[in-house]
């Protein structure tokens, strides 16, 4: 129990500290895309279109065009994940898959619609614990994966808007027990299958572990989809 206390209260520095310089991280990137703009959702016709990249990520999650382009235009155009969590949202909408004709451009899109608790979203980390970490290591492991992973996020328009969502709501961060590094690697695969953006650590062996060990995956996305994945998994 004592150690228990003490990883979580290691987690909890690291964490809160990586999580103000990674706010200041994105805030750097926000400048450098106000220098080159942002998706451009109306063309030279004065129409609304869909964000395309967006729309070929919801395709390959089984979704249609048409309910695709919907929940885009319901939801800012930028987040593939927001687009798909408002369309399971409207399974039941007769329209969904019928053509979509977007209200003329002098009607302003709706806000973005709020996800159920279901489709809230987190982070996860997934530890190796076969390779005997200390608490400290385990704790810098962790929070070099945090970092890492909303790095590769806020590489891609796409997701910024999803990562902002997730600190509005709190950040909220879990970390799990993996068996080994074959585990790992299996709970990577099921991730890629799912589209699900993620970070495997490779530490650089400098303390206490082998160079090159798999140390920690982490994982980010909405609740109903990342447990697909660890929803089975016991909490470290």
């Amino acid at each position: 129990m004592a150690d228990e206390r003490e990883l979580a209260r290691a987690l909890a520095l690291s964490l809160e500290g990586l999580m103000a310089s990674s706010s200041s991280y994105r805030e750097e990137v926000r400048e450098r895309e106000a220098n080159v703009g942002g998706v451009n959702t109306r063309s030279s016709d004065n129409r609304w279109y869909p964000n395309m990249e967006c729309v070929q990520v919801l395709l390959s999650m089984g979704i249609s065009e048409n309910a695709a382009s919907r929940g885009l235009y319901h939801t800012g155009n930028t987040s593939p994940d927001l687009a798909a969590a408002w369309v399971f949202d409207h399974l039941e909408d007769p329209n969904l898959h019928d053509p979509f004709q977007p209200p003329p451009l002098s009607v302003d899109p709706p806000p973005p619609t709020l996800p159920t608790e279901s489709r809230s979203l987190k982070m996860v980390f997934v530890v190796n614990t076969s390779i005997g970490m200390g608490i400290g290591k385990i704790a810098s492991q962790v929070a070099h994966a945090t970092l890492a992973l909303y790095k590769t996020l806020l590489l891609s328009p796409s997701e910024q808007r999803v990562v902002e969502e997730w600190e509005m709501g709190g950040a909220k961060k879990i970390v799990l027990k993996g068996r080994d590094v074959d585990h790992l690697k299996e709970l990577e695969e099921e991730a890629k299958k799912r589209n699900i953006p993620h970070f495997m650590i490779s530490d650089a062996g400098k303390t206490q572990i082998e160079p090159g060990s798999l140390t920690v995956l982490a994982l980010f996305g909405r609740n109903y989809l990342v447990d697909e994945v660890t929803g089975n998994l016991s909490l470290l």
